[in-house]
């Protein structure tokens, strides 16, 4: 089992600091909570738990509590699920772990072309004390294998959002009520994460491309006025049982897709809806983000295409699009996104589809008849065409950093959720004769 940190060979200061503001705590016994922000490249990644340096004298060695966040902005973010956790007595002089009682999966965040377009988390502890504080520290960014921790004061490695790095808070003492996000000069506050590569010893729950993730990114916006069939290919390597299917509902939409399927792209039934909610209830308001709806059956190991449709007879802006990141072949997903027994592949790698070239254009519909590798796809209507449509079609852009003209294609953010199905004997009782 592979494991990182941030700074699994450095230690932090020998001596804390207080936080004083106006005078108001003089003695360090005031509001703080100390953060750091990071990210995460590819999937199958596992937080572990937070590790906080306890200076080796002047430092409370109290119980402090931790939380972890996905920020959507620059002041807002989500508490994530099973993240909170509060330490025994500290030692000081020393890196002390507070570990989870179980590990939570961490969505593929770190975009090496677009670190700013990236996603984020915060850990936060709430320190109410002196605590450790190396001033400037943060000017350049930190990678320890799939972990990464963003530069401070922006710049190329910046964090997403606009956040700063070295993040903190005055505003209260509990790390799962506020979510840290000021910042005093790229200050260091000695907050350091664990992660694994390695699933915990008898996992058997669920698996997304994106698990545990709030935002999309900072570049997604709501797409065309359409009612378009968006969808991500997904590659999937043992039987699983579905569970949910995932979309992102952008901010100012009124609308909520109207079905939602998985298509066959190999085998007998390629091209066919192997899985479908056709009256899906969502799990939240249309504009409120990450949104699920249940979807029940079983997969083989193949080639599938996940989607979302909306028939509205007036559609807004209601699906969601990255047109700019090139996510999956220069942005966060340029090694494809592999989680469990799902993995959404690379353009590269995608199945092939048409290049869409606009609705004056028949056949087939709305392209000229270019083929190429793809991932995501859709389909809209057409003269000819049934919708909900296979998702046939991609349509090229130009990435931010990218001058050469290269096909890239874009984001739009539906997700899959399904549980491995048991193994062959899995379910077996087996008895001893004595």
């Amino acid at each position: 089992m592979a494991t990182y940190r941030l700074f699994s060979s450095t230690n932090g200061p020998a001596s804390p600091v207080s936080y004083n503001v106006s005078g108001t705590y003089p003695d360090g016994t005031g509001n703080f909570i100390a953060g750091v922000v990071f990210a995460v490249a590819g999937g199958g990644n596992w937080f572990q738990g937070y590790w906080w340096w306890v200076a080796a004298s002047g430092q409370s060695t109290s119980p402090v509590k931790c939380a972890l966040w996905s920020p959507y902005s620059a002041n807002n973010g989500t508490l994530i699920a099973n993240s909170v956790v509060t330490s025994g007595t500290l030692t000081a002089g020393q890196w002390n772990y507070i570990p989870l009682p179980t590990p939570i999966q961490l969505s593929p965040s770190y975009d090496s072309n677009y670190p700013e377009e990236g996603s984020a988390y915060i850990a936060g502890i709430g320190v109410n004390g002196s605590f450790p504080d190396t001033n400037g520290f943060w000017s350049t960014a930190i990678n320890s294998g799939p972990l990464y921790a963003y530069q401070g004061g922006g710049g190329t490695n910046g964090c997403p959002w606009g956040l700063p790095q070295g993040v903190f808070s005055v505003g209260g003492s509990d790390p799962s009520v506020t979510m840290p996000h000021s910042s005093s000069n790229t200050d260091n506050f000695w907050v350091d994460v664990q992660i694994s590569t390695t699933a915990p010893t008898g996992y058997n729950g669920s698996y997304r491309l994106w698990p545990n993730k709030y935002d999309a990114n900072p570049a997604t916006s709501g797409d065309s006025q359409t009612d378009y069939v968006i969808a991500t290919e997904i590659d999937i390597t043992q039987t699983v049982t579905l569970n949910n299917i995932w979309y992102y509902s952008p901010s100012g939409t009124a609308q909520l897709a109207t079905w939602a399927g998985v298509w066959s792209v190999t085998g007998a039934d390629s091209g066919s809806i192997v899985a479908q909610n056709t009256s899906p209830s969502w799990s939240g308001a249309a504009g409120s983000g990450w949104v699920s709806t249940p979807v029940s059956g079983t997969l083989s190991p193949g080639t599938y295409k996940v989607s979302v449709y909306n028939n509205a007879a007036s559609p807004d802006f209601w699906s969601a699009h990255d047109a700019t990141t090139a996510y999956f072949d220069l942005g966060a997903g340029a090694n494809g996104v592999t989680w469990g027994p799902l993995t959404a592949p690379q353009l590269s790698q995608g199945a092939s589809a048409y290049a869409f070239g606009g609705s004056s254009i028949t056949t087939p519909p709305y392209t000229t008849g270019t083929v190429s590798h793809a991932q995501p796809t859709f389909s809209q209507p057409a003269t000819g065409l049934t919708m909900p449509a296979y998702p046939y079609l991609y349509a090229a852009v130009t990435a931010d950093t990218d001058s050469s003209n290269a096909v890239h294609t874009q984001n739009y953010w539906v997700d899959l959720e399904a549980t491995p199905a048991a193994t062959n004997g899995a379910n077996i009782t087996y008895l001893t004769f004595y």
